[in-house]
């Protein structure tokens, strides 16, 4: 058993990627997995490889047969948790690849999901969602010097365990195509049918255990203030 696997899910962006390789080669004081699954990049990943061969003794690198796209993220999602039983960890961590690790990542992410009392705990809080959930008058609670949000949402940057996966079935509700004729800039909706999918608590940190980089190379808007994955 791993204390820790890691899924980070990349299209095109191997510099950013790297980046957060670095950080979590830096950061991780643990028995660790990483798994990357490439939806079918056209940019060279090279430097990526070679980061991994040379730095990280336990790792998968997966490169798609096709291009998910935000259309059909849900599928890709499916493939991850499917391949997600057989194995053996304590912590699962979801990352995107355009985020980077505040010090002391994880051990403040273990020790907050282990406070918080919740399945899923969301550990990146934007400035926006952190303005939306004040507006709101969403709950929040303290526990010692940490701060958790009452939200039950599921964002594709959480930390959890292995109850996560048999609750949800080890795969990711279909989101039908006509999502997108409706709503063509709609998001990908894979958070929103996790967090139907998901029957339990989910909270999210108080203070953001992730920066975002800004970059918006493979994002477009969908709603003001708020961003979707093409």
């Amino acid at each position: 058993m791993v204390d820790l696997v890691i899924i980070i899910t990349t299209y095109n962006r191997p510099a950013l990627l790297l980046d957060l390789l670095k950080d979590l080669h830096r950061e991780l004081d643990c028995e660790y997995k990483i798994k990357i699954y490439n939806d079918h990049s056209t940019e060279d990943y090279s430097k990526v490889k070679d980061f991994l061969k040379d730095n990280i003794n336990n790792y998968e690198y997966i490169y798609t047969h096709k291009r998910h796209n935000r259309f059909r993220f849900w599928e890709l999602h499916q493939r991850m948790y499917a391949e997600m039983v057989g194995e053996d960890f304590k912590y699962f961590i979801q990352l995107l690849d355009d985020m980077r690790l505040v010090k002391g990542f994880y051990k403040k992410a273990v020790e907050q999901f282990e406070a918080c009392g919740a399945g899923i705990l969301n550990i990146m809080l934007p400035i926006a969602l952190n303005t939306l959930l004040q507006k709101e008058r969403c709950p929040f609670y303290h526990v010692g010097d940490m701060k958790f949000w009452r939200k039950k949402w599921n964002d594709l940057c959480f930390i959890t365990t292995r109850d996560y996966f048999e609750n949800i079935g080890w795969t990711c509700p279909a989101i039908p195509a006509g999502r997108w004729k409706v709503n063509p800039n709609a998001s990908s909706g894979v958070g929103t049918a996790l967090t139907h999918a998901y029957k339990g608590d989910i909270v999210i940190v108080g203070r953001s255990l992730l920066q975002h980089t800004g970059q918006q190379s493979q994002m477009k808007p969908h709603r003001k203030g708020y961003y979707a994955l093409i």
